[in-house]
């Protein structure tokens, strides 16, 4: 499939801590990787936290970081997909504000924003076959907030938002919004019981404002999980899949019917663990 094809990479990276004093701390770290077709790259990631109250703390990081095309997005050769010998890596720099804080011993509250630009973007396009390519540029801006309520003992409420947009310049004709984001915006509503031998969780997902190479512009997902720990060392557990049975699809169908990357329908897995 690959044609023989190898590569090896070697990394080393280091990181610390310090604790500067007054609620203030900063992580700092760095990766070296060595790619045998790419060579070598430095990347790195600085973070300052601040904290303002016993409760409540604020942070920002700045780091960079290296994508190396994969051998099977180079070399495959296969009746759906070809690869691009010539696939450049992907580079990025990302920063990130935020604020964690605990309101009371029942709700924590946070929030986030991230800013990230991308050259040679590693993205990919259906034209009779699938094939990997670079996009010049690519911008990414997104919103994170979060809610957390302990209603009693045993139940917890979550809620939650994420935004999330995605422009890309493509052969130099300038930043357009990219129609394959698959999350625009993302409402998250969890509800979880934990007691005695019993731990369930329910996730609900309402995902709006796709394009029009989804088959639809939004969907709604019900996950849920149901453990019982029978006895200390064994649990039995239900996970149920898409309960709504909603028809979505996690991937665009760039050239192709829209629908082509449907998700599963409404499933269940039923099992068993135990620890020797």
């Amino acid at each position: 499939m690959y044609n023989d094809a190898k590569a090896i990479t070697k990394s080393i990276f280091a990181e610390d801590r310090w604790t500067l004093g007054d609620g203030w701390s900063m992580n700092l770290g760095g990766r070296y990787e060595h790619h045998s077709d790419y060579g070598g790259d430095w990347t790195s990631h600085i973070g300052v936290n601040k904290r303002i109250s016993e409760d409540t703390h604020v942070y920002v990081s700045w780091g960079s970081a290296v994508n190396n095309p994969t051998l099977k997005m180079r070399y495959a050769n296969t009746p759906y997909m070809k690869g691009n010998p010539d696939l450049e890596q992907e580079k990025s720099r990302t920063v990130t504000v935020g604020v964690d804080s605990k309101i009371n011993d029942a709700l924590t509250l946070s929030a986030s924003v991230y800013d990230s630009k991308l050259k040679n973007a590693l993205t990919w396009q259906w034209n009779g076959i699938t094939r990997y390519y670079n996009v010049d540029e690519e911008k990414r801006r997104g919103l994170s907030l979060g809610a957390t309520y302990k209603i009693n003992d045993a139940w917890r409420v979550r809620a939650g938002y994420d935004y999330s947009r995605i422009r890309i310049n493509a052969n130099g004709r300038g930043f357009a919004s990219d129609d394959c984001n698959t999350r625009p915006n993302g409402y998250i509503l969890g509800l979880t019981y934990s007691k005695h031998k019993w731990d369930i969780s329910n996730n609900f997902t309402y995902v709006t404002g796709r394009s029009d190479l989804y088959t639809s512009n939004n969907y709604f997902l019900w996950d849920m999980n149901i453990n019982y720990q029978w006895r200390p060392d064994t649990k039995f557990y239900i996970k149920g899949y898409n309960l709504t049975n909603e028809h979505y699809e996690s991937s665009a169908a760039t050239n192709l019917v829209r629908g082509a990357y449907a998700m599963p329908e409404r499933h269940f897995v039923f099992g068993v663990s135990h620890t020797f």
